[in-house]
């Protein structure tokens, strides 16, 4: 992707290019990267989220550009992160209307995602104890989130207690869950032994066990492993792939025929291999290795697939396949 400034008669656009189009522009006056202290109410950002979400990220790794007409350089590069944040906040104190507010929160949201303890921006915490009483409960969710990744415990707090709570949205407690695994938060682990008898939550909640660490949870999978579901059955797999010491016990769980090897996806196969060595293989036999030949593969399958065939095949069967060997980086129809 490519950020620029470029200048529009006193307004500067902040382009972003993507690898192919569209692509998007964001009018916006060049003190919001430049001179956080003229901000005001003429300078407030009026687009959507993934908008300011680009124009945060932009922001946060320095922009640089030379206006169409000449002159120095504008650059945000000695701005910090902090300085850049705490220029947001007061953009967002500035606005009455809570569409824009959502908006402005919902970019930062973004472009803090997957951070954490990151330090507090000035006037952050006046917003925030602000927004807790809105009646809009996106808006004080996104407030909350925002507070998590700014260090903020009591924010966390009410994530786990959203989590915990059986009457609570599953939209939620699957937000809140999520919140708290990117945080890191040592109360969770806690509590996650029994959220697995949720069965709305129990992928999710295997899939933390790999962000949090665990001792007790290969065994705890395992021992469930084969009364699951096929898709809660795969994302035990795949989590016991992500660390070695959970890859040994699912070694040797294959060796114990409690997890049969063709219910190993080739990719996570893979994985294990480059993680275990030869512990993986002399248990799990040949892993087939990817075909470099794309062009040829695609070829072959396309002779394979005849309209005689595609009448004749079973939907669902095709979706389970597509589950196994296809899930874990594609979405079925796009």
């Amino acid at each position: 992707r490519e950020l620029r400034l470029v200048n529009r008669s006193g307004m500067y656009q902040l382009v972003a290019r993507r690898y192919r189009p569209p692509r998007r522009v964001v009018k916006i006056d060049a003190r919001i990267l430049s001179f956080p202290e003229l901000i005001d109410r003429n300078t407030m950002i009026r687009t959507g989220p993934i908008l300011v979400a680009l124009l945060l990220t932009g922001a946060l790794v320095g922009i640089s550009a030379t206006p169409a007409t000449g002159g120095e350089p504008i650059t945000n590069n000695k701005m910090g992160e902090r300085q850049t944040l705490t220029l947001l906040v007061r953009t967002i104190a500035s606005v009455d209307d809570d569409a824009t507010r959502a908006s402005l929160m919902a970019g930062m949201l973004r472009g803090l995602e997957g951070r954490r303890e990151v330090a507090e921006p000035d006037g952050w915490a006046e917003i925030a104890a602000d927004l807790a009483e809105s009646d809009d409960a996106a808006l004080r969710d996104t407030a909350d989130r925002l507070s998590q990744i700014f260090g903020n415990r009591e924010a966390s707090e009410r994530a786990l207690a959203t989590l915990v709570d059986s009457l609570a949205p599953i939209e939620a407690r699957r937000s809140s869950l999520a919140s708290l695994v990117t945080q890191q938060y040592d109360g969770l682990a806690d509590h996650m032994e029994s959220l697995l008898e949720e069965p709305e939550l129990r992928v999710d909640v295997v899939r933390a066990y790999g962000a949090i660490a665990n001792d007790a949870a290969p065994g705890l999978l395992l021992k469930r492993f084969a009364s699951e579901e096929a898709n809660v059955q795969k994302a035990i797999i795949e989590t016991l792939a992500t660390r070695k010491n959970y890859a040994n016990d699912l070694v040797g769980a294959i060796d114990d025929q409690i997890v049969k090897r063709e219910q190993v996806p080739s990719y996570v196969a893979r994985s294990l291999r480059d993680l275990l060595g030869r512990r993986f293989t002399d248990v799990y036999g040949d892993v087939v290795e990817l075909n470099q030949n794309t062009s040829e593969t695609i070829a072959k399958y396309k002779r394979l697939i005849t309209d005689a065939k595609v009448e004749n095949a079973d939907a669902s069967r095709g979706r389970a396949v597509f589950e196994k060997t296809c899930g874990a980086c594609h979405l079925m129809y796009g």
